[in-house]
């Protein structure tokens, strides 16, 4: 789980990179939620979950 810090979206929202040091990579986002309509400093938390 990372909260304001360790995470970038992209410019296109389906993505996201993981920039804590872990070397995680690129994560393609999955989900319902249309993340245009949101800012990203409206987003206060992100958990990465392992289907």
């Amino acid at each position: 789980e990372y909260k304001t810090t360790g995470w970038k979206l992209s410019k296109d929202r389906k993505s996201l990179t993981l920039t804590d040091g872990f070397d995680a990579g690129i994560f393609k986002l999955k989900g319902t939620r249309d993340l245009n309509f949101y800012d990203v400093k409206q987003i206060k938390r992100v958990r990465v979950v392992k289907r």
